[in-house]
Order: C-alpha cells, then structure tokens, then sequence
C-alpha cells in the first residue's frame, strides 16, 4: 500500500500541470524486478479539483488506443510492450468548458503487466 501512494504522489508531481503531455513511460512504473505496472489514472479540472468524464484519451501513433474517461474521470493506461517501445505522446481532450487538467494516479489501482527494462510537448486540446 505504502508503494501504491509513493508511486501516485510521484506521479501526480510528474503530472500535476497540463501545460506538458506526459508520454507512456512517464504513466506506467518499472518494479526492480523489471516488470512494467500500469495505474488507473483520474482526469481531473486543473483549477478546482473536480474529475471531469468524457474526456478522450489517445495513445500511440503506430498502435492506437483510444478512451473515454468514465464517471468518476477514471480510465485505465493499457500495459504492454508496444506502447513501452513506442512511447508515444497520451493526448487528453477535453469536454468543452474545461481548459485545463491534471492527471492523478488513483491509489489501489495497480495493473501488473510484463516483465520490461524501461528507461525513463506542450499544450492542452479542447473540443
């Protein structure tokens, strides 16, 4: 439990401001053992705090993901070695009337994933 928040304050410090899109290494950990772990990430408004739902997430430009936050502004970086060698940018758009965000891991919500040796652009889009 005690990683699980280590890892989410770390990363909501690597993500707290919007004015840098973050790119898959930034949102997924590499354990000592060399496993790749993916979190559960809230979308949340910049200023006041609030998750925002239905934002867009997309991932990847050879191997495409895309998402929607859900209610609670949850959504959940897929873990796997094509994106890790991709690294590719994460793109939020966000729902009119939201002009900015942060990314905030949700504490609990590790996702195990394969065992990888990892090595650790500005700008907000709105619909």
């Amino acid at each position: 439990m005690k990683r699980a928040f280590a890892i989410a304050a770390a990363a909501s410090v690597l993500l707290g401001g919007c004015a840098l899109r973050p790119r898959y290494k930034e949102l997924v950990t590499v354990e000592p053992t060399g496993e790749l772990v993916g979190l559960r990430f809230a979308v949340v408004d910049a200023h006041s705090g609030v998750p925002v739902p239905g934002a867009r997430i997309e991932l990847g430009e050879k191997n495409k993901v895309k998402e929607t936050t859900d209610a609670q502004g949850q959504f959940t970086m897929p873990v796997d070695r094509k994106y890790a060698d991709e690294n590719a940018l994460v793109v939020v758009t966000l729902p009119k009337g939201i002009v900015g965000y942060r990314l905030v891991p949700v504490p609990g919500a590790e996702l195990p994933g394969l065992g990888t040796d990892l090595s650790a652009d500005a700008g907000v889009t709105s619909l």
